[in-house]
């Protein structure tokens, strides 16, 4: 590998060092450097590294002045790995020493008489860590965005760069600059230092280690880093298929969303979309989304959007279970309505069409069933008993007249709820089956849609018949819900088999974001906790009985 050297004046003037041609661009560089007076400058590129620094001296028999010492990596074709912390560990005792042996004494850098020991001492001594810090500032480099750290420590602040640096290393031949300068420095993909650009902000204090114009976005950034490491990444980056540093980007954070579950996946598509991250839609991600979390913004972006497809929509709706599809369609109803013409038609006819495949589906599956349940004899109350024996025998009318009956239940039933969900109801408006009342309004109703009814009672409770271990708070995000009481409901017995959906009205929560959950008497905590966000009525699917609650 080349590796060339060189000291320069403060006003890019080359003095000595192996230099046979000085670049064009070496001189406006040195003077930048010496403008903003950089402790450190490292860029790395597919072909070369560029390591420099301003470094305060005396000269021999002279006055007080300054050099600049550049070291550059590379003879102009690919470069091969590289152990970046080394070679920074490395720079600046080399700098020294080839600076004493040109007549000039150290005094400092960056005004740190002590650095010049403490960068010498370590030897063979890696570079000490600075922690989880580093992941973060990775993470959001990674976003494509510049990152600014407030920083005085010079040796803490060359260790922070050590480490970020090795960690975007893979991808290097995308270019990146980081800089620790004491004025601002244009064009730095990381700046480290005491001072930063006009109208930005200083994302974390690097010697307090305090998370600042970051902050809760820490556990989004190290999952940038993290996926950054992801199989398919890396095999895009050694083909080189990311051309610029926004395809990096966009590719690491499709690949973070696929790795997130449920509400998650909302929680990091409101981080990448402010960021101008694209996360490409599906029909697939969509409805799940609505059905884990309740939540149809991903919904309403995904049908807005040009990813959307009603094929592939259609393909994805028909193989959900009929109570998914019920449930999905309760949901999103307040977005069909609100939906252009067109694209609700076309939504629309896609969910009756595939009621229609459920009611074909359900004809043959009862037409299997025909026949098949003997016909029960009544005992007669007089004459002989047990009665004469005689053998069973089907009546072709009255099977046939059966079936038919069933079909038409099925299918009468099916449309019914489907124009309830599509037309007939109104939101918040309360079905008109079991519901249960308080203070004569509506607090909740079951609807059992599998007809498994093991319960014996509905009761709202009040806080003196709660369990006295029954937490009363819920926090999310850092914020804490309280358990509203009047709308709390225990379903009898516990033990019970059910399979339906239980729909509580809040509408205090129209302008609002609450939570709705089962409690677990076993674990002794609230379970399928489901956020309800700006609307007046939520449905839990339920699968057994319980207490049932919403926090406000």
């Amino acid at each position: 590998m080349s590796l060339l050297y060189g000291v320069f004046t403060t006003d890019g003037e080359y003095e000595k060092g192996n230099f046979q041609v000085i670049d064009q661009e070496f001189p406006d560089l040195v003077r930048k450097l010496a403008d903003s007076d950089v402790a450190l400058y490292l860029k790395i590129t597919e072909t070369q590294i560029i390591i420099g620094s301003e470094i305060n001296l005396k000269i021999k028999g002279g006055r007080n002045d300054s050099r600049v010492f550049i070291l550059r990596y590379g003879n102009g074709g690919t470069l091969q790995p590289i152990d970046l912390s080394d070679i920074l560990k490395r720079f600046f005792p080399s700098a020294f020493e080839y600076l004493q042996g040109a007549d000039f004494h150290i005094l400092n850098v960056w005004g740190d008489e002590q650095f010049t020991g403490k960068i010498k001492n370590l030897e063979d001594t890696p570079l000490p860590p600075v922690g989880e810090i580093s992941q973060v500032v990775a993470g959001k480099l990674l976003t494509g965005k510049p990152v600014y750290v407030e920083a005085r420590d010079l040796f803490k602040a060359i260790c922070l760069i050590s480490e970020v640096a090795t960690i975007v290393q893979p991808i290097d031949y995308l270019e990146y600059t980081f800089v620790i300068s004491r004025l601002s420095f244009v064009d730095a993909d990381l700046l480290v230092g005491p001072n930063k650009p006009l109208n930005t902000e200083f994302d974390l204090n690097l010697d307090t280690g305090k998370i600042l114009a970051v902050a809760g976005l820490e556990q989004k950034y190290k999952q940038m880093v993290k996926n950054s490491k992801n199989e398919l990444i890396l095999k895009k980056i050694s083909n080189k298929e990311f051309k610029t540093k926004q395809d990096l980007a966009t590719g690491i954070t499709q690949e973070s969303w696929k790795g997130l579950p449920g509400i998650e996946k909302m929680e990091w598509e409101k981080i990448a979309s402010p960021l101008g991250l694209q996360i490409s839609l599906s029909a697939k991600e969509a409805i799940d989304a609505v059905l884990i979390t309740g939540n149809i913004s991903y919904w309403n972006r995904y049908i807005s959007s040009p990813a959307f497809n009603i094929q592939e929509f259609k393909a994805a709706i028909s193989k959900e279970p009929w109570n998914n599809f019920e449930r999905f369609i309760q949901l999103i109803r307040p977005s069909l309505l609100a939906a252009r013409d067109p694209l609700k038609t076309a939504i629309y006819d896609v969910l009756m069409e595939t009621i229609n495949g459920l009611h074909a589906r359900a004809d043959q599956t009862a037409g299997l069933l025909a026949g098949i349940k003997p016909e029960i004899r009544q005992i007669p109350v007089s004459g002989k008993f047990p009665p004469e024996e005689k053998p069973l025998t089907r009546r072709g009318p009255r099977k046939t007249y059966l079936v038919i009956g069933i079909l038409v239940l099925i299918i009468a039933v099916a449309f019914v709820a489907m124009m309830s969900v599509l037309g007939g109801m109104a939101p918040g408006e309360a079905p008109s089956e079991r519901t249960i009342s308080e203070n004569g309004g509506t607090l909740a109703i079951l609807n059992l849609t599998m007809g498994k009814e093991n319960i014996t009672k509905f009761d709202t409770l009040n806080s003196t018949a709660l369990p006295q271990d029954l937490p009363r708070n819920y926090t999310s995000n850092n914020q804490e819900y309280s358990l509203n009481i009047s709308k709390i409901l225990k379903i009898e017995p516990d033990s019970a088999q059910i399979q339906g959906t239980l729909t509580i009205y809040t509408p205090e929560l129209t302008i609002s974001t609450g939570f709705m959950g089962h409690y677990n008497a076993s674990s002794k905590e609230w379970e399928e906790i489901i956020p309800i966000i700006n609307q007046p009525d939520f449905t839990l699917p339920i699968t057994s009985g319980g207490i049932y609650g919403v926090f406000s």
